[in-house]
C-alpha cells in the first residue's frame, strides 16, 4: 500500500512539473491570466497523461505478453511503444483543442509554440513509458525468481518426504528373496535419484540428459512399486547435447501422470514420454491412459514449473490437456534451449 501511494504521489509531481512547464510556455504567447493559464495547462496535462498510461497499461502490456508468449518480445515491444506514441500525439491534438475552446488561443498557428509543446510532452512520455515497462519487467523477473525459489524448495521438500523414501524401500524389501538383482539395482538408482537431488537440482539450469536419467530413474522405481501392471515408454529424439533445463521441470509432470492418472485406474496403465529437440527449439510431451483431469484442475507445481520455464525461456509454455474420453497430455515447449 506504500509503495503504492509513493508512485501515485511520483506520478502526480512529475506531470505537475511538465504542467507548469507547459503553463509557461502557454502564457508567454497568450493574453490570458497566469493563473487560468496554469490551471488549464495542469488539467490537459494530466489528463493526456492519464490517457497514454491507460493505454500503456491496457494495450502495451498486454501486447508485450502475448508477445512474450510468442517468443517475440522486442517485435511486440516496439508495437506497445507506437500505440503509446499514437496516444501521446492524439492527446497533444486533443490538448490543444482545450485551449482553444478554454482560452481562446490556437496553439497550431503557431509552428513554434507547438513544436515545443509536442516535443516536450512527447519526450516526457517516451521515458515515462519506456521507465514503465522497464519496471515492468523488473517486477515480473522478481516474481519469477520468488517462484523459482519456492518452486525448487518445495520440490526438493516433496521428494524428501519420508513417504516417497519408504514407498520405495518397502517395495525394494518385498524383492529381496525372490529377485535380489532386481533390488540391488533399485537401490543403486534410489542413491542416483538423492544424489542428483542434493547435487545438480541446486543449480539454475542443468543438462537434459541429467533430467532425462533422473527421470528415468524415478520411472523404474515406480515399476518397482507398481510392477507389470505398468507399461512406461521413453524416448528422445534428436541432439540434446547442448540443451539446458530447469531441474526438475520434467520429473514432476511425470509424477502427475502416475498420481492422476496410473494410481487411478485398476487396470494396466500406460504413461509414455517422448522429447525432441529440432534446432533451437524443444517439445517434451508426457501422456498416460488414466481418466483424465477435471475442468477446474489446478496444480502448484505444475504454474511453478511454467513460471521457472518460463523465466529461463521467454516463451515456454506447459500445456496440459485431456485426450478425448481418456488420459492426459502434459506438453512442454521450449525455444532457445539449445
Amino acid at each position: 500500500m506504500f509503495n503504492r501511494v509513493i508512485r501515485i504521489a511520483g506520478w502526480l509531481g512529475i506531470n505537475t512539473v511538465l504542467g507548469t512547464m507547459n503553463g509557461l510556455l502557454i502564457s508567454f504567447y497568450s493574453p490570458e491570466p497566469f493563473a487560468r493559464v496554469f490551471l488549464t495547462a495542469q488539467i490537459m496535462t494530466h489528463v493526456l497523461c492519464l490517457l497514454i498510461e491507460f493505454a500503456m497499461f491496457t494495450a502495451g502490456i498486454q501486447l508485450y505478453r502475448i508477445g512474450t508468449h510468442k517468443t517475440q518480445p522486442v517485435r511486440y515491444f516496439t508495437a506497445a511503444l507506437c500505440i503509446t506514441a499514437i496516444s501521446a500525439v492524439c492527446g497533444v491534438l486533443a490538448g490543444g483543442r482545450i485551449q482553444q475552446e478554454l482560452l481562446g488561443f490556437n496553439p497550431y498557428e503557431n509552428s513554434r509554440f507547438y513544436n515545443v509543446i509536442f516535443g516536450s510532452i512527447i519526450f516526457a512520455i517516451g521515458l515515462a513509458s519506456i521507465d514503465r515497462f522497464f519496471r515492468y519487467l523488473r517486477e515480473t523477473r522478481l516474481l519469477a525468481e520468488r517462484s523459482l525459489q519456492e518452486a525448487r524448495l518445495a520440490v526438493l521438500q516433496e521428494r524428501m518426504r519420508p513417504h516417497f523414501l519408504f514407498n520405495t524401500l518397502n517395495s525394494i524389501h518385498a524383492m529381496l528373496p525372490d529377485h535380489a538383482d532386481r533390488a540391488d539395482a533399485a537401490i543403486l538408482m534410489l542413491a542416483d535419484s538423492y544424489r542428483f537431488l542434493l547435487g545438480p537440482a541446486e543449480k539454475p539450469l542443468v543438462s537434459f540428459m541429467e533430467e532425462w536419467e533422473f527421470c528415468k530413474n524415478y520411472v523404474e522405481l515406480m515399476k518397482v512399486r507398481f510392477g507389470e501392471r505398468l507399461s512406461v515408454w521413453m524416448e528422445h529424439r534428436g541432439d540434446f547435447s547442448r540443451v539446458l533445463i530447469p531441474p526438475l521441470s520434467i520429473q514432476p509432470v511425470i509424477e502427475n501422470a502416475f498420481r492422476h492418472g496410473v494410481q487411478k485406474i485398476p487396470g494396466n496403465a500406460i504413461v509414455q514420454i517422448s522429447a525432441e529437440c529440432a534446432g533451437s527449439s524443444v517439445r517434451i510431451e508426457v501422456k498416460d491412459n488414466g481418466p483424465g483431469l477435471p475442468s477446474d484442475f489446478e496444480s502448484r507445481s505444475i504454474d511453478n514449473i511454467r513460471s521457472r520455464l518460463r523465466f529461463h525461456f521467454p516463451g515456454a509454455d506447459l500445456e496440459v490437456s485431456n485426450l478425448g474420453e481418456s488420459g492426459v497430455s502434459s506438453r512442454i515447449t521450449l525455444t532457445g534451449a539449445a
